[in-house]
């Protein structure tokens, strides 16, 4: 079962991936601008050390994180396989076996966390950032209440999966 984040989610973490690639861009156009101002390919074939170095460090940083964030953005979500629950957030991926999950926990300023435990029996938890919302419904705004609504029918899936999958392990809260 493949659970993912509302597309306008998705579709934001995206975009913010594309902004930090263009700031990469930008930094490289302007440590190597010339007299007309334009970032051209020649530019890197008679740049001066120095100026490649200062492109290369303030851009290079830039542009990977940019595009990690952007590749990752159609899998942000939670992935549940046979033996294994992916918890994929917009930077890393949490692995956990679906023998060790006790639940999942909703916080006060409406988190999600899969509950589960170590090889030795201590209680961890690995927040679900795909269905999580800071906003407080009752103030929210009809937008926000949709992405409530839609990460409470995702939470519920997740829940119902667990408690199929997940037997012997007790309660699912």
């Amino acid at each position: 079962m493949k659970l993912r984040a509302h597309v306008l989610r998705r579709l934001s973490l995206a975009t913010l991936g594309l902004i930090f690639v263009v700031l990469g861009l930008e930094w490289t156009r302007i440590a190597l601008a010339g007299e007309d101002d334009l970032l051209r390919l020649e530019r890197f074939w008679h740049a001066q050390p120095s100026d490649l170095t200062g492109a290369a460090v303030g851009s290079i940083p830039l542009l990977v994180f940019g595009a990690w964030l952007a590749v990752r953005a159609p899998i942000f979500g939670v992935t549940c396989g046979e033996t294994v629950v992916k918890v994929q957030g917009p930077l890393l991926t949490r692995r956990v076996r679906v023998d060790r999950i006790t639940g999942i926990r909703r916080t006060l300023t409406g988190g999600a966390d899969l509950r589960w435990e170590d090889e030795h029996g201590w209680p961890k938890f690995t927040h679900i950032r795909a269905f999580s919302s800071a906003s407080f419904t009752r103030w929210a705004k009809p937008a926000e209440k949709d992405f409530d609504r839609y990460n409470e029918q995702c939470i519920d899936a997740l829940k119902q999966w667990i408690a199929r999958h997940a037997a012997g392990r007790g309660a699912v809260s």
